[in-house]
């Protein structure tokens, strides 16, 4: 149960509903590997890595809608 709060209210500071669903779920998989490590370093290491993901993502989608906008 822990588990779940703490990742419902890792979602939720988020505070974009969009966000709060599948912020809600990296919670719960930085919860797990947490408490089956017993270390910060890998829910860091987690947490860094899907923003990374996340705005190199942003980054390419941005750049194909502007070329889009260009050749329109």
């Amino acid at each position: 149960m822990p588990v779940v709060i703490s990742s419902l209210l890792f979602g939720l500071c988020h505070m974009i509903p969009v966000q709060i669903v599948y912020t809600f779920l990296m919670g719960m998989v930085a919860a797990i590997v947490y408490k089956n490590t017993r270390t910060l370093i890998y829910p860091v290491i987690i947490h860094v890595v899907n923003n990374f993901c996340n705005s190199i993502t942003e980054i390419v989608l941005s750049q194909t809608l502007r070329e889009t906008i260009d050749i329109l």
